[in-house]
């Protein structure tokens, strides 16, 4: 992943840790080698809280029977990426309000801890910094801006009543509107808080990084909206490719080159079980000994109906970059994700031509 780090599996899913999560433990090992340690378990605790966070949110997908490719944490929450053309406007409303409630409950469960630990120290402080930050953080995510959870409850909330469009586009001026307010109350904030005008100066460019992060997932949001609407008409047929091979599993990698020269194709297909798999004929040459199964990456299968934007959206979702076209079960073309990016880009333009004409 470009902006993380993958770091295991559970129950299937890719964990990865987002680079600023990633700074945030390089930042906590410091203080360390000065004997302290309590920042650092501070900051193992916020990633366990970030974790079960987003399990909340992966697992409720997976009983909506919605399958769950990965989950990222970063230093705000995190993010599941799942296959968003099979999200209900109900069921998305679940998945969304079920982390901020999670976050909640674990505060719940630090701040009863915290009451019934009467001892005080260390132990103490620990308890009471995790019930507040896991309740800020549930509180923070259900702010009804994208790309926090709190903009996705309000957009599937707003799809009662209108299209999907319509919601995601007023849910992205009301984001617009709550981040605006986020930087006010942030610079009133730095303006009225003790500490000198270094510390004012170091608080305000934390919340200014998040309104950032903030304002950009927003807008991100709007994009994909805007693209998905322009693009509706636009399917897998109109825009696949019909340049490609079915190869034997069992070729090997010299003759696969030797092959794809002779057909003066780059897209080699392979069916291995239920599933089918690309070979990239240009690299096969640098793999002595071995077969198309062993050099070959995971392709989807999407059906010829099926919408672009659907279609590239279930590539990035599987973190794959070739889908196979198929019609009644036979495969009629291939669609790389630099192909569709490439189609979507030209019929939204084409789209803005006939609209100034």
């Amino acid at each position: 992943m470009a902006n993380g780090f993958k770091i295991g599996k559970i129950f299937g899913i890719e964990v990865s840790i987002h680079w600023t999560l990633a700074l945030l433990f390089f930042i906590s090992l410091i203080p360390i080698s000065y004997g302290n340690y309590l920042l650092f378990l501070i900051i193992i605790l916020l990633f366990i809280c970030v974790f079960l966070h987003e399990l909340a949110h992966s697992f409720t997908a997976i009983k909506n029977n919605i399958p769950v490719k990965e989950i990222t944490l970063n230093i705000i929450g995190g993010a599941s990426i799942i296959d968003i053309t099979k999200v209900k406007p109900e069921t998305e409303f679940r998945i969304a309000l079920v982390g901020p409630i999670a976050s909640i409950f674990i505060g719940c469960i630090f701040g009863l801890l915290s009451v019934l630990y009467t001892s005080g120290g260390t132990l103490a402080y620990i308890l009471q910094i995790m019930f507040e930050i896991n309740v800020l953080l549930g509180i923070f995510n259900i702010i009804p801006a994208f790309p926090m959870d709190g903009g996705r409850v309000l957009k599937s909330y707003l799809q009662k009543k209108r299209t999907e469009f319509n919601a995601t586009m007023l849910t992205a001026k009301i984001s617009t509107v709550v981040i605006g307010l986020f930087l006010f109350f942030s610079f009133i904030y730095t303006l009225v808080i003790n500490g000198s005008i270094l510390y004012k100066e170091f608080e305000f460019f934390i919340l200014l990084f998040i309104a950032v992060f903030l304002y950009g997932g927003s807008e991100a949001e709007k994009e994909s909206a805007i693209i998905k609407n322009e693009c509706k008409s636009l399917s897998a047929f109109d825009i696949m490719g019909n340049d490609f091979s079915i190869i034997s599993p069992t070729m090997s990698s010299s003759q696969i080159y030797k092959y794809a020269l002779s057909k003066r194709q780059d897209i080699l297909l392979l069916k291995d079980k239920d599933m089918f798999n690309y070979v990239d004929p240009f690299k096969a040459k640098n793999y002595a000994s071995k077969t198309a199964r062993d050099i070959s990456s995971r392709a989807i299968t999407v059906n010829y109906k099926e919408t672009a934007f659907n279609t590239l959206s279930k590539l990035q979702s599987n973190g794959v970059n070739l889908a196979v076209v198929v019609k009644n079960n036979k495969v009629i073309g291939v669609i790389t994700t630099q192909r569709i990016q490439s189609f979507i880009y030209l019929h939204m333009l084409a789209n803005k031509s006939r609209k100034r004409i």
